[in-house]
């Protein structure tokens, strides 16, 4: 069986920034925009006609004053609405990594980042400052920010320790839909909560496994698929990053188990198919432990008990050609009073590791 292996996010770095890249435009104070270089589209160079009554160097009457005030109101409205949407355009629709953050991503995440192309997701239009700030640590974000300096709304972030982080953010923190690219390259693209994978997600890892499904607190936690890369599945029930409950594991092979697991094991009651045998009984960590029925492809067959994956205490023994053993077996071998049976003959007596040493009669 293959181990569940999980993609940890980061702690969100501190906020304290050392660094801003973009000035804020000084005529739009109230406005905290910060993409200032980006060229606004021309407006008409003329005023509609119904406004154009003042005219510099004319004389103007009190109403002329007024409508003259109104003229530079509608401009300065139309100015801040080109101003926030060009705004609200930037970061999200290219994949370009700033500048402030070639150094530290690595070149495994850098191809996987570019190679995936911007994440694609809707988000509630906060009306946030749109900027890139480095972190104290080297963290690069590039996003909306909330009025006390956290991260919050869309936005990406590139960690100082290589992985990128992409998506929804409230308080600093991840929280809805995003994604996270690992240093090594693995990828998990879903739901967050205060910074850790919760909710329904998939991760993709670099060594071409996957696991789809729920997730609590950064582990697999309730009903999910993991896909390894020789071939090997598992589908059911996880809890705390481990398979518990009920689910089915295929193995590349053909072979697998139905039933329960414990922690990572095959435990409780369960069915296991190999190619040639089958196995349906209880099982503890990931032995044969229990009462159990076992069948081969040949017609060999053995119902009773088993310990630590062994056939031992009473049991009963059938073979194809009719011949049956009924008794007491330890560690795999008829062990103690027992009675084998064959084309109408009768063998009882005491049994020692797999031989018949007294008869009945003899007893």
């Amino acid at each position: 069986m293959g181990n569940c292996n999980c993609m940890h996010a980061k702690n969100e770095p501190a906020n304290e920034i050392n660094h801003d890249r973009i000035e804020i435009p000084a005529n739009i104070p109230e406005y905290r925009y910060n993409y200032s270089s980006d060229r606004l589209d021309k407006e008409p160079s003329e005023a509609p006609q119904s406004l154009r009554t003042n005219i510099p160097g004319e004389d103007t009457s009190q109403d002329q004053f007024l409508q003259m005030i109104q003229v530079q109101a509608l401009f300065r409205g139309i100015y801040a609405r080109r101003t926030f949407e060009k705004s609200q355009k930037l970061s999200y629709s290219d994949n370009k990594i700033p500048e402030e953050a070639i150094s530290i991503v690595g070149h495994e995440a850098k191809q996987t980042y570019l190679s995936l192309g911007p994440l694609k997701y809707e988000s509630l239009k906060t009306g946030n400052t749109i900027n890139l700030r480095v972190l104290k640590d080297g963290s690069v974000y590039h996003g909306e920010w909330n009025d006390i300096g956290h991260p919050e709304g869309k936005g990406i972030m590139f960690y100082s320790d290589g992985s990128i982080c992409e998506g929804i953010w409230k308080k600093g923190m991840m929280s809805g839909f995003g994604r996270r690219i690992s240093p090594k390259a693995d990828v998990y693209i879903g739901n967050w909560e205060n910074g850790k994978m919760y909710g329904n997600g998939k991760i993709m890892y670099s060594s071409n496994n996957s696991y789809e499904g729920e997730w609590k607190d950064d582990l697999q936690d309730g009903q999910g698929i993991e896909v390894w890369g020789d071939g090997s599945r598992f589908e059911g029930t996880y809890k705390f990053g481990l398979k518990n409950g009920f689910g089915k594991f295929c193995w590349p092979d053909g072979s697998y188990y139905i039933g329960d697991f414990c922690n990572d094991h095959i435990h409780g009651k369960g069915k296991y198919v190999w190619i040639n045998r089958e196995y349906e009984g209880e099982w503890k960590e990931s032995k044969m432990h229990g009462k159990g029925f076992f069948k081969w492809n040949d017609g060999k067959v053995y119902e009773g008990s088993y310990f630590n994956d062994q056939k031992h205490g009473w049991g009963v023994f059938t073979w194809p050609d009719g011949k049956k053993y009924e008794g007491y077996w330890f560690e795999g071998k008829q062990n103690g009073e027992g009675t084998l049976t064959y084309k109408g003959s009768i063998r009882s007596g005491i049994w020692q590791n797999g031989k018949l040493i007294k008869r009945s009669e003899d007893v």
